[in-house]
């Protein structure tokens, strides 16, 4: 049964997992719209300012637990920011064509002036 007609009932397993899938995968498709159409502001600069923010997140834990494993934290969070947002471009792209190719051309994709 997909995931929209369990909503209020008890989910268990298996089904409790493919609703959060779905509702991921249902905000994933609400923003990319939204986003497209925003290149003033920080987007003139950056696509994913949000990953930017996320990453210097990871940073601030790795050097609050000034350990290894704050490090590796780090590290495999970014490795998965990094993914998704590799997955969320293609998206975009098949979304948008050409409009999103274009802005792509004028836009840092992470780090302003540098990637």
């Amino acid at each position: 049964m997909p995931y929209c007609q369990k909503r209020g009932a008890e989910l268990k397993g298996d089904e409790a997992f493919c609703a959060v899938c779905g509702a991921l995968v249902t905000g994933a498709a609400r923003g990319t719209e939204a986003r497209a159409r925003t290149t003033d502001g920080v987007y003139q600069h950056v696509r994913h300012p949000l990953y930017l923010g996320e990453i210097t997140r990871n940073l601030g834990f790795a050097l609050t637990l000034s350990s290894i494993y704050g490090v590796l934290l780090m590290l495999a969070g970014n490795v998965f920011l990094v993914l998704r947002l590799e997955l969320e471009e293609k998206m975009l792209t098949d979304a948008f064509g050409q409009e999103y190719t274009e802005y792509q051309k004028r836009t840092s994709k992470l780090i302003p002036f540098l990637y």
